[in-house]
């Protein structure tokens, strides 16, 4: 069974309001047979940090001796990369945060492999990470109102 582990950054407060928006996400991937688990560590006092962005790393693997083919675990990356996305738009569009999202997906190897920065649910920009030229023309990301469109 694929994994997902939810990391917190190291100098956010995690309050409640954010604790529940990560169980609906979970609940969203678990409908694609993804395990959940959220990482958090409490900052050490005096140790936190300030930044606009709510920012969330997702590290997709399987459990030990188990695995999926290159292709099946690009096709579940894809479709995570979907519903985070649509996540994110729906936090902003209810009004459960004003912040902007920057969610980071990280494969088995622990390489981030995409970026997603939703800055409102009509701005969102993709960066790809396992790309080995630019993502578009310009050199700059992809974006979902361009280049790229999430799958359904």
């Amino acid at each position: 069974m694929p994994i997902a582990t939810f990391r917190i950054s190291g100098t956010e407060i995690l309050h409640e309001e954010r604790r529940r928006a990560l169980a609906h996400l979970a609940d969203d991937l678990q409908a694609l047979g993804i395990e959940c688990h959220v990482n958090y560590r409490p900052p050490d006092p005096g140790k936190r940090g300030v930044t606009w962005y709510e920012v969330l790393y997702i590290y997709l693997g399987t459990k030990a001796l188990e695995s999926l083919t290159g292709y099946a675990f690009n096709v579940l990356a894809e479709q995570t990369v979907a519903r985070v996305i649509n996540w994110a738009k729906d936090r902003l569009r209810r009004g459960e945060t004003n912040r902007p999202q920057s969610i980071t997906i990280y494969g088995p190897d622990g390489q981030p492999m995409i970026t997603v920065k939703v800055r409102s649910p009509e701005q969102i920009e993709i960066e790809d990470h396992t790309a080995t030229a630019p993502n578009g023309e310009d050199g700059q990301p992809q974006r979902a109102d361009g280049n790229w469109v999430p799958p359904e």
